[in-house]
């Protein structure tokens, strides 16, 4: 008789290419969002508990929800002030607009808003500005439904909006200032919405598809109570690739990452299921502040004279962007 086949110890599973959630050198804006599932941030449970430490756990400065609608005891600020998501006790200011709500303890003059989107400009101090599109289109339907008509018509507006920030049309904000359009996008019948922020000829901003910290994959919704949709990239972000450096940028879920990683985050395995979304994390960098070929200027050629991979990175997206 052959001998009996031994019993083989598992080997422990690890997240696949489990990568550093913390900022890069020479991050200056981390943008985060998160679709809270019909308000879950100000659930006195467990999903706004679980909201919480998925914010403390990314120290942002300037978060994007969307469907932020619950009825509630107290406001998003004293929220905020309550968990203290970057440990520096400052005050928190908020823009709510229809279902997005736009936070940073930075201030916040809010440019445009519809029912599906709003625009905000942060003033991160030391002249840095950012315009911030926190958008929300309708959900569900098909290529050439009316859900989808509706989405492509919400874009067409943020690119007149943006249009209009770059002619210099919109009072207070720098013609020049970067521009990043993040949330949910509901982008499940045509690809016409993200196709018109990005012509080169129209708003010319990059999609920038972000994977998920421990896997190689840029899924941002899963169904979590049995509804037969398969999972998707409902949350996406597009930047303006000619005046913004992409420093890291993951989306987080909690059920992929190893023990250690989420001891070091302060997170728990079952935080992400809060929502069914989850939270897509965005850090940039501005132009070098600094004469690094010392003709008395800080300009483009500064950006070619340093050896930083990112930056290297952001000047061939905009070649690429010049020569179409």
């Amino acid at each position: 008789l052959a001998s009996p086949i031994p019993l083989q110890t598992p080997a422990p599973v690890t997240p696949f290419d489990e990568r550093d959630p913390a900022r890069l050198p020479g991050t200056d804006v981390r943008i985060v969002s998160l679709n809270t599932l019909f308000g879950g941030f100000l659930d006195p449970g467990l999903d706004g508990q679980r909201i919480a430490r998925l914010l403390d756990s990314v120290d942002p400065d300037i978060i994007c929800f969307q469907e932020q609608l619950a009825p509630r005891d107290f406001t998003i600020p004293d929220r905020l002030a309550e968990i203290d998501p970057r440990e520096d006790g400052r005050a928190w200011n908020v823009i709510e607009a229809g279902d997005t709500t736009t936070c940073s303890p930075y201030p916040l003059t809010l440019l445009y808003e519809s029912s599906d989107h709003h625009a905000v400009l942060v003033d991160l101090g030391a002249g840095d500005d950012i315009v911030v599109f926190n958008t929300h289109p309708r959900c569900c339907g098909f290529v050439g439904s009316s859900s989808d008509f509706s989405r492509i018509a919400d874009m067409q507006e943020k690119a007149d909006q943006i249009a209009q920030i770059r002619a210099g049309n919109t009072p207070g904000v720098d013609p020049e200032a970067p521009i990043v359009v993040i949330g949910d996008w509901n982008l499940v019948g045509s690809n016409t919405p993200l196709d018109i922020l990005t012509d080169p000829a129209g708003p010319a901003l990059a999609d920038w598809p972000i994977q998920n910290l421990a896997k190689r994959s840029i899924t941002t919704w899963r169904s979590l109570n049995g509804l037969s949709f398969s999972p998707g990239r409902l949350d996406l972000v597009a930047d303006d690739p000619t005046r913004l450096l992409r420093r890291n940028g993951y989306v987080l879920n909690t059920r992929d990452l190893s023990d250690d990683l989420l001891a070091s985050m302060g997170l728990l395995p079952d935080d992400s299921r809060a929502s069914d979304h989850l939270l897509l994390v965005a850090d940039y960098g501005f132009f070098p502040a600094g004469d690094l070929t010392d003709d008395g200027r800080v300009d483009i050629e500064d950006l070619y004279a340093t050896d930083d991979a990112t930056i290297r990175d952001f000047l061939r997206r905009r070649e690429a962007i010049e020569i179409r």
